[in-house]
């Protein structure tokens, strides 16, 4: 019953971390689309 109840708690925990993975990457990408939309603009207008 132990066992089991600790695989629930680290099921949870990867669920978290995956959560929080593709939280940052999605973060990441935006980031860098902004960046290089910034870019762009910047160098469009010289």
């Amino acid at each position: 019953m132990e066992k089991d109840m600790k695989k629930e708690h680290e099921a949870e925990i990867n669920a978290i971390s995956n959560v929080i993975f593709s939280f940052h990457t999605v973060l990441l990408l935006a980031f860098t689309l902004g960046t290089l939309l910034v870019l762009l603009y910047y160098f469009g207008l010289l």
